[in-house]
Order: C-alpha cells, then sequence, then structure tokens
C-alpha cells in the first residue's frame, strides 16, 4: 500500500462503490418481496415470490464477490484524505462508518447464503431452492455449495434458518441506519460544507 493518500478514488474504487450502491437499492425491496409473499398460495403472488427470490439472492451472491474484490482493492489503494480541517473525531467516524459499511455489506449476504445453505425443505414448497439467474444453485447440478449442513426449519439449534434468518434480519436495519448515517454525511459535505468528498466519488473534476 502506498504511504501517500491520493487526491481522488481511481475509477475501479468508484464502479465498485456505485455498483454496490445499485444492487442494495435492488436487493433490499426485493427482499421485502420475497419474504412478504412467501406461502401465499395465489399462483400469481407464488410468480413474484419466485421472481423476487431470482433477485435478491443472485443479487446477494454477486455483492458478496463484489465486496471482497472491493476490500482487496482498498487495501491495496488508500482512500483520498479527508478534510484537514475537519474535527480529529469525524474524521475517525468517517473511516469507522466506511469499514463498518464494508463489513456489513459482507456478513448480511453471507448470513443469507448460510440461511438458505441451512433449510433441509422448506414448509409447503418441498426442497430448499437458490436461484442464480434462473440456475436451482441447490439442486442436483450443486453449482452452489451449503455453507452449513441443513436441518428442518425449526430445529433447535443455533445453526437453523429461524436464528441464521434473524441475524440476516436485524444486521440490515442496523446497516440501514449506518448507511442512511452515511448518505446525509455525504450530503453535508456537498450542499453543506460544499466541499470534494462527495464530488470525488462521483468522479467530478475538483
Amino acid at each position: 500500500m502506498s504511504e501517500e493518500q491520493p487526491d481522488a478514488w481511481t475509477s475501479t474504487a468508484r464502479w465498485l462503490h456505485w455498483t454496490a450502491a445499485i444492487a442494495i437499492l435492488v436487493l433490499v425491496p426485493a427482499g421485502y418481496i420475497m419474504a412478504n409473499s412467501y406461502g401465499n398460495p395465489d399462483p400469481d403472488v407464488h410468480r413474484v415470490h419466485i421472481l423476487a427470490s431470482q433477485v435478491h439472492q443472485t443479487l446477494g451472491l454477486l455483492l458478496i464477490a463484489l465486496v471482497i474484490f472491493r476490500l482487496f482493492w482498498r487495501l491495496r489503494h488508500p482512500a483520498p484524505a479527508l478534510r484537514a480541517a475537519m474535527p480529529d473525531w469525524q474524521l475517525r467516524l468517517a473511516r469507522i462508518v466506511q469499514w463498518a459499511l464494508y463489513g456489513f455489506l459482507l456478513a448480511i449476504p453471507l448470513l443469507g447464503w448460510a440461511a438458505l445453505s441451512s433449510l433441509a425443505d422448506v414448509p409447503g414448497f418441498g426442497p430448499t431452492q437458490i436461484w442464480f439467474f434462473g440456475h436451482d444453485g441447490f439442486g442436483a447440478a450443486g453449482m452452489i455449495p451449503r455453507i452449513v449442513p441443513p436441518v428442518p426449519y425449526d430445529a433447535p439449534q443455533l445453526l437453523s434458518y429461524s436464528s441464521i434468518a434473524s441475524a440476516h434480519r436485524w444486521l440490515a436495519y442496523i446497516a440501514g441506519g449506518i448507511l442512511t448515517f452515511h448518505i446525509l454525511g455525504a450530503l453535508r459535505h456537498h450542499f453543506i460544507l460544499k466541499d470534494n468528498v462527495l464530488r470525488r466519488m462521483l468522479g467530478m473534476k475538483i
């Protein structure tokens, strides 16, 4: 890693940032639809459930790969220096928020993958499925491995669907709060402090 901090984000860093942002904007509402359409006997609603599942699960798996690559890139390419006029506590808080988001963006989809892996079967739906662009990843082809052993839905153990899915959901709530704080901070820099923090991530001249 270079000891000198650059003046702007690299184009790769910007691409990774906004790609992850778009993925989150799509997979979060898809996950909400997936959860709230589950078990509905209406065939049309069930088709919506399948589509939302495909979108949410596929983007979640892709997000894991994206975040891992982004962390690798970030460790090799330092972030641009923040405003020297900012108090030390704000500089530290900004870095803490950035690294917390990296952690949440990796942990949350991994928990989603683990939750699906943990299911031996889905009540009313038969064998567990995970969709990757229409491919049944837990099916005979075995494109996507289970990362925890499958057990019955209501198994009284830590690595069961109910406990893992609960952790997945609550971490998403916490991450949503931190992400909101991150966005508000960027807007504050752009519209109130009128500095180059947001412009650098947009690739605008500074």
